[in-house]
């Protein structure tokens, strides 16, 4: 096409002429306005009539105008051959506008500078936009640090964790301090609470889900502090989740204030339970009338009859010990009768007459028995039994023994087994009631065990403290009756033993072994036997008490 009008020239003019969305328009070397589209007419409000011979710094503030701005721009663009920025530009009217402005250098083929082609853009709107979005930005900043807050997002495929600044806050953590991945994320979840947290992430994971729950975390200082994490998962165009994004919010303080309202609540409540029991009290007290003088004269009483319970204790014990005595007198001298006529000194007897001898020696010794039984269990529950404790030889103690139921073993028919201790094995113990307690043993472990078979005593020492064992083949105790096998007055097989005692043997012996500080204790079987066990410290440095009763 040959028409002038559209050679080249002609349409680069048309193009740039009615461009109205950029100011286009030519400067001479010195910077005054050659051409003027109408793109720039729109943009800075002036008419080409109006701008066209001026200088292009009429568009700069006075304050780049007096930095030398202008000047500077057409110098770096002569040196580069272009400058590019954004600034601030007056319009005709005076009003501003955010501007992209690029200046580029032209220069003729011999390389001449010609002048200078600009180009602005305004780009008011969009930095009306940032500006918003900047003031938002902040505004959740502040909004994040006030309410303690911070956001997060996790992205699956990168394990990359993303925290907002309000978040480091939060934990008390700068971002140098957090490797940025889901591990590092979950270590700093308070450990009790970690597994809670990972199962709630994977669960919101794996369901794509949202996810709403407390946790607590630890921050680097120490401190604890509870937070509410809330967040859901993201999916793609497949449903696939492929990120994770929450917020964290510090309840700490709100925890705090619950639990101080619940702990005033209850404070409250007892308060009130307290008030309603003391009304009750005073209402009670009212109802019973009860005075201060009504009160002492009962605890008066009290006080009389405890001290009339005391005298007649001491009473009861003084007339056993007189009984015993007044008793006993009679019974010696049966005794030494009895014991002349066994031995015919007034001459000969028949057997019927030795049979009757041995039924008034049987119950005279029975007699001296029970009333020494009483004896012994009044000066216990009284409390004026004294021990002579000493470093006692189990193995002579073992001795005397078989030398004092020796008889009755032969005369039963039974085996009594008692290997003797080490010399060395000893206990603290007094040596007169440790022989009365075991000697009580022996003899109830012969009387209960039948011709044929078997009476054991046995020691052995272990961790301080020294076990004698008394062990029979015999009856046995029965189950329902080993809880009161060691009562005052108690009788296991009171239908065979009907006349032969008072029962209070094993209470005698029991308090006897506690008040040198041991025990005993038994274990029995019916039609299998019975063993008791003696307990008892090893021996040590020779110690003299009084016992305080049992």
């Amino acid at each position: 096409m040959n028409d002038p009008q559209w050679d080249e020239p002609a349409l680069l003019r048309l193009l740039v002429g009615s461009v109205e969305d950029y100011a286009i328009f030519v400067l001479d070397p010195e910077g005054h306005v050659r051409t003027w589209n109408a793109g720039a007419e729109r943009i800075k409000g002036w008419p080409a009539e109006e701008i066209v011979g001026r200088h292009f710094s009429t568009f700069y503030l006075e304050a780049d105008i007096e930095a030398g701005k202008p000047a500077f721009e057409l110098r770096e663009a002569t040196a580069t051959g272009r400058f590019e920025e954004e600034g601030w530009r007056l319009r005709r009217d005076g009003t501003r506008f955010w501007a992209n402005v690029l200046i580029t250098a032209l220069r003729n083929p011999a390389g001449d500078l010609v002048g200078f082609a600009k180009v602005t853009r305004d780009l008011s709107e969009r930095r009306k936009t940032e500006e918003t979005l900047a003031e938002s930005e902040r505004r959740l900043r502040e909004a994040q640090t006030i309410s303690r807050m911070g956001d997060w997002q996790w992205d699956v495929a990168t394990d990359q964790v993303t925290w907002s600044e309000g978040l480091y806050r939060v934990y008390g953590l700068r971002p140098e301090d957090f490797d940025g991945t889901l591990a590092a994320f979950l270590s700093h979840v308070h450990p009790d609470d970690r597994a809670t947290t990972r199962a709630q992430v994977e669960a919101a994971y794996a369901n794509g889900t949202t996810f709403d729950f407390e946790e607590r975390i630890l921050r680097p200082d120490g401190e604890v502090r509870t937070l509410q994490s809330r967040g859901r998962a993201v999916t793609d165009d497949d449903g696939k989740v492929f990120r994770l994004v929450g917020i964290c919010i510090d309840i700490t303080e709100r925890k705090e204030a619950e639990l101080r309202r619940a702990e005033l609540i209850r404070e409250q409540a007892a308060r009130e339970e307290a008030e309603q029991q003391a009304e009750e009290f005073e209402q009670m007290m009212e109802e019973l009338a009860i005075s201060n003088e009504q009160l002492t004269v009962r605890t008066d009483e009290a006080e009389r009859a405890r001290a009339d319970a005391e005298r007649a204790s001491l009473a009861k014990s003084q007339f056993l010990a007189n009984m015993s005595h007044e008793l006993r007198t009679p019974l010696n001298a049966i005794a030494g009768y009895t014991d002349l006529l066994d031995l015919e000194v007034h001459g000969p007897i028949v057997d019927a007459q030795r049979q009757a001898l041995r039924r008034i020696q049987r119950n005279q010794r029975h007699l001296l028995s029970l009333i020494n039984d009483l004896l012994n269990f009044s000066k216990l529950t009284a409390g004026r039994v004294s021990y002579s404790l000493t470093a006692v030889p189990i193995a002579s103690v073992f001795e005397d023994l078989e030398g004092l139921v020796g008889l009755q073993v032969q005369r039963k028919g039974l085996v009594l087994d008692a290997p003797p201790p080490p010399p060395t094995m000893a206990v603290r113990a007094d040596p007169e009631k440790l022989v009365q307690v075991l000697l009580n043993l022996l003899t109830n472990a012969v009387k209960f065990t039948d011709s044929g078979g078997r009476v054991s005593l046995t020691a052995q020492a272990a961790d301080g403290r020294a076990t004698i064992e008394v062990k029979d083949t015999g009856r046995g105790i029965p189950a329902d009756r080993l809880d009161s096998i060691f009562d005052p007055f108690v009788q296991v097989h009171s239908e065979d033993t009907l006349g032969e005692g008072a029962g209070l043997g094993l209470a005698i012996a029991r308090e006897l072994a506690r008040g040198m500080g041991g025990d005993l204790t038994v274990s029995s079987q019916p039609d299998v036997g019975s063993t008791f066990r003696v307990t008892l410290p090893v021996a040590g440095p020779v110690e003299r008490r009084r016992s305080d009763g049992p």
